[in-house]
């Protein structure tokens, strides 16, 4: 504590003020060491904001090149019109392409049932009536072991793989992966007991044919 100082003054009496308490200097290396510690926070601080904004380049860099590659389809993807000249079962059709092309073709990822086996009429109706009168679009994936144009069939939106799958007119053909949204169709139609699943046990078109070998 600093002394007490008195004066005298002849108008106003004694004046007792208090004296400046005596200043000590900060050493040197406290200041450092102060200003160190408050700027490593600051540095910390800095760091995790330099992080965080290269792994929010590097998300939305990885999601534009998956969109790019991927790209969300929301409608029929565009394809080559055809004009249907001959159903030949649920899955099968001869169809001629706008250049005079003409191709067998084999709906991709379904197996509708034989044209001789139970469904295969209705089956093979059905499909002559979605395709009647009205050209369709091809989605091609490549050729079958009989040479057979592999595809989708679209007409506006519809795809009507999927549709034959949905009202039972055809299995899913799952010796490969299929699709989830021809699974899903299937296990519908299944559950309602739509069109070949009104039978009480459906016999697959694969086991049906090889209980029917073809003649040569």
């Amino acid at each position: 504590m600093g002394q007490l100082q008195a004066s005298y003054s002849e108008e106003q009496g004694p004046n007792v003020t208090r004296a400046e308490p005596a200043a000590f200097p900060v050493p040197r290396q406290t200041l450092v060491s102060r200003w160190s510690s408050f700027r490593q926070p600051a540095r910390q601080l800095s760091r995790k904001r330099l992080l965080r904004l290269i792994g929010l380049i590097f998300v939305l860099t990885l999601a534009g090149l998956l969109r790019d590659r991927f790209p969300a389809r929301t409608s029929a993807p565009p394809a080559e019109a055809w004009t249907i000249q001959t159903v030949h079962d649920g899955d099968t059709v001869t169809a001629v392409a706008a250049d005079g092309r003409e191709e067998r073709i084999r709906l991709l990822g379904i197996d509708a049932p034989e044209y001789r086996q139970p469904h295969g009429r209705e089956a093979r109706t059905a499909l002559a009536q979605k395709v009647r009168g009205q050209p369709v679009r091809l989605e091609p994936h490549g050729r079958d072991q009989y040479d057979r144009l592999l595809g989708t069939l679209w007409i506006d939106h519809r795809n009507l793989n999927r549709e034959l799958v949905a009202e039972g007119h055809a299995w899913v053909y799952d010796r490969f992966t299929p699709p989830a949204d021809l699974l899903d169709a299937q296990q519908a139609a299944r559950r309602n007991r739509r069109g070949l699943w009104a039978a009480n046990d459906p016999l697959r078109p694969s086991d049906w044919r090889e209980a029917h070998p073809r003649r040569p």
